[in-house]
């Protein structure tokens, strides 16, 4: 590959200061998730053309399944995501990033692919927490449904960060969960600890929320409160063993929630 003009190197500083002052604006971790997600798998790809390349994985391009083969890439192709409204602004955006990188992959962002690539970030995406998470985060100023939300047993509120890890993005939700994630280096890297005994077979199960009931909160004002976040930042309606338990002495207009994910 022949070295870059001077150029195509400030075409591709001004498409990435461009792209830094939108994700400054927006005040979310999905577009630079995503953006991160897509920059991985061009390096991959382009290490593939390298002399030398023996084709051996590397394993931080995947996690491996049954056959070395099972990249990252068939991981988030499984995942379940949610419908995203982007500002119009974004895929363009992302796509002269990439354009001015690589030639031609500006055509690889459309609209379209950018929006499933956000829905599955805003599905899996965890919030990295550590100890008991923040206390001084800013309020939002958006309107408690357009709030970026992230799995946390803590609540967003209080995470310092956001991360998609392609293993633990498979564990879904409970109100009742049987294990829950845990920072414990002070880095991001994510383990998920049982909260319980565990045999073969027993699903893992963590809180997307913050499932504990709160100082002075009724059993009846918990659940409505943790199923409308989830409402709100997973489009779900929880049928957990807990919900449906508290469900028989309580009913509210969260309950009748679509499931607006998909796989």
């Amino acid at each position: 590959m022949d070295p870059p003009t001077p150029e195509t190197l400030e075409e591709r500083r001004k498409a990435q200061a461009a792209f830094v002052a939108y994700l400054q604006k927006e005040g979310k971790a999905g577009p630079l998730l995503v953006a991160r997600f897509v920059a991985r798998q061009i390096a991959f790809e382009t290490l593939k053309l390298m002399p030398g390349y023996t084709g051996k994985p590397d394993e931080q391009h995947f996690t491996d399944s049954e056959g070395e083969e099972y990249m990252l890439a068939d991981h988030m192709e499984r995942l379940r995501y949610i419908e995203a409204d982007l500002p119009k602004e974004e895929a363009p955006l992302l796509a002269k990033v990439l354009g001015s990188a690589v030639a031609d992959l500006d055509k690889f962002m459309t609209d379209e692919h950018m929006a499933q690539l956000r829905g599955k970030i805003a599905y899996n995406a965890y919030g990295v927490c550590f100890g008991g998470g923040r206390d001084d985060k800013p309020a939002p100023t958006q309107r408690p449904e357009d709030v970026e939300k992230t799995r946390t047993p803590y609540g967003t509120s209080r995470q310092i960060g956001s991360a998609f890890y392609t293993l633990s993005s498979y564990i879904t939700h409970s109100c009742r969960p049987s294990a829950h994630p845990l920072f414990s280096s002070g880095t991001a890297q994510i383990h998920i600890i049982a909260d319980q005994d565990l045999k073969q077979g027993d699903e893992v199960t963590v809180a997307f929320v913050d499932v504990t009931q709160h100082e002075g909160e009724s059993d009846v004002e918990c659940r409505r409160r943790r199923r409308t976040e989830l409402a709100r930042g997973w489009k779900f309606a929880c049928t957990c063993q807990r919900c449906s338990e508290e469900a028989k002495t309580e009913s509210n207009g969260v309950a009748t929630q679509k499931d607006e994910t998909n796989v």
